[in-house]
């Protein structure tokens, strides 16, 4: 039985005999990425009128549907998928305007519960009010079918990304 070559190694035998790849089909992941971009920088512009970013809004939203307005910082880093130092830094930008504050856990003083403050609970009705707009205009257009179907895909993408990760890498320079 011949064995079957994959689409990177033809490419790549095709550029060491000086030919050009072969054009590859629309790549989801980057239609993807591009469409959060776009609506992250829309976001943007909307919270811009309250000293806000896309993502601290993201957190503000998320924290608004904990009980008690709190949650535990690893369980934001769960939530957003996002390195612990990563959000520790826009945790402290928020706290240092007064938007959140951070306590040790009562339950084990090694990790922070994060509250939101008055100030950014002034903030939910706006930001709840955008983000539930956005998501409505997303449901009429595509329908319960559709978005089932969305959603699956979304969660293949993410349970895929890296599935390649155990093949070895070809660290030699491309001829």
């Amino acid at each position: 039985m011949a064995q079957q070559t994959k689409p990177a190694d033809r490419d790549l035998a095709r550029a060491q005999a000086g030919q050009r790849p072969q054009p590859r089909p629309e790549n989801y992941y980057r239609l993807v990425k591009q469409a959060i971009n776009k609506q992250n920088r829309k976001l943007d512009r909307f919270v811009a009128r309250y000293d806000l970013t896309a993502s601290q809004a993201s957190i503000i939203d998320h924290l608004s549907t904990c009980p008690g307005h709190a949650a535990s910082q690893s369980a934001i880093e769960a939530e957003f998928d996002i390195q612990g130092s990563t959000l520790t830094v826009m945790l402290q930008r928020m706290e240092a305007k007064g938007l959140l504050e951070r306590a040790a856990s009562t339950a084990d003083a090694r990790r922070k519960t994060v509250h939101l403050t008055p100030k950014s609970e002034r903030l939910i009705p706006a930001i709840s009010a955008y983000i539930d707009r956005q998501q409505l205009r997303f449901e009429r257009e595509f329908g319960r079918a559709r978005l089932a179907d969305f959603k699956r895909m979304i969660a293949y993408m993410a349970a895929s990304i890296g599935l390649d990760d155990d093949q070895p890498v070809d660290k030699r320079p491309p001829l």
